[in-house]
């Protein structure tokens, strides 16, 4: 399951994954303009966490900034930081491109698949 969690509003998130033809890959998009507090706050992972009975151990945050990663420890996730951004807390993983992404995910899937 894929889900975002965002500063972004929801129309122009909606909007911005149409015009890329993902949006049928996202479940649902949680927004700040919902009321959430900004990151590293983890409210808005907390709250997607709990609306999906997903299992923080078996969860994944993927973000662009230190903000991200940071509200992604806080929430008990795991974190992939995404691209060449530099930043103090180290995430579980990092990649620099989707693809690298894409096998990572790949692997981790088919290790806990066994």
């Amino acid at each position: 399951m894929n889900l975002i969690a965002t500063a972004r509003k929801v129309a122009s998130t909606r909007a911005l994954l149409a015009a890329h033809g993902m949006a049928d890959l996202f479940t649902e998009i949680f927004s700040l303009e919902q009321g959430y507090p900004p990151k590293p706050d983890p409210a808005i992972l907390l709250a997607t966490l709990q609306r999906h009975a997903l299992n923080p151990a078996e969860t994944m945050l993927i973000g662009r900034h230190e903000l991200d990663i940071l509200a992604g420890q806080a929430a008990g996730v795991a974190t992939c930081l995404f691209g060449a951004a530099a930043v103090s807390s180290l995430p579980a993983l990092h990649v620099q491109d989707y693809g690298s992404l894409l096998v990572c995910l790949d692997e981790l899937s088919n290790k806990d698949a066994r």
